[in-house]
């Protein structure tokens, strides 16, 4: 029964590693394959599209497209500052000069200024809630030290059990009981 319970924790956090380390992989991965199939990864910093867009989420843009933007899209562009917003359209310029109107969803006002369509990054395709503040907290020294310090913990558990089943097998081979710690 013991030997049953440890393959159980050992199977349980050999699967935890393995999810672990495949999610790990695709975050650090997806910001840089992205680009190679027209789209670009963005960090939700501010609270302004909430609740469409939670703070700290992540969203996938696809570039470019001015001309197939409509009322009610949610795009990203460069601010007259130099920062990257994504608001929704709430209304479009007609022309040669394409211009977007737009507005935070929790927003009490319009944008000041339309965004021209040469400010214009894309349509926002995706929204995943949460792994933008996963990928801000890796990109620093001590997120990446966490999360090797928890890969490295499973891998040690799958260790741990792996040797102590070996030792438990050993001993019910030879005929040896294994001593039961005293409380």
């Amino acid at each position: 029964m013991l030997i049953n319970a440890i393959r159980l924790v050992r199977a349980a956090a050999a699967l935890a590693w393995l999810a672990a380390t495949v999610v790990l992989v695709a975050l650090v991965a997806l910001p840089n394959v992205l680009p190679a199939v027209g789209r670009e990864l963005y960090v939700v910093r501010g609270a302004s599209m909430q609740p469409a867009l939670p703070l700290g989420s992540a969203v996938i843009v696809r570039l470019g497209q001015a001309d197939q933007l409509a009322v009610g899209d949610v795009i990203t562009f460069r601010g007259g500052n130099g920062t990257i917003v994504t608001h929704r359209i709430i209304g479009v310029s007609a022309g040669a000069d394409r211009a977007f109107q737009t507005k935070g969803d929790a927003s009490l006002g319009v944008d000041p200024t339309a965004v021209p369509a040469s400010a214009l990054i894309g349509r926002v395709e995706y929204v995943l809630p949460g792994v933008g503040a996963v990928l801000a907290s890796l990109a620093t020294t001590s997120g990446g030290l966490a999360a090797l310090g928890l890969l490295g913990g499973l891998l040690l558990a799958v260790w741990v059990m792996d040797h102590l089943l070996t030792a438990l097998r050993s001993s019910s081979r030879r005929g040896t009981v294994v001593a039961e710690p005293v409380h």
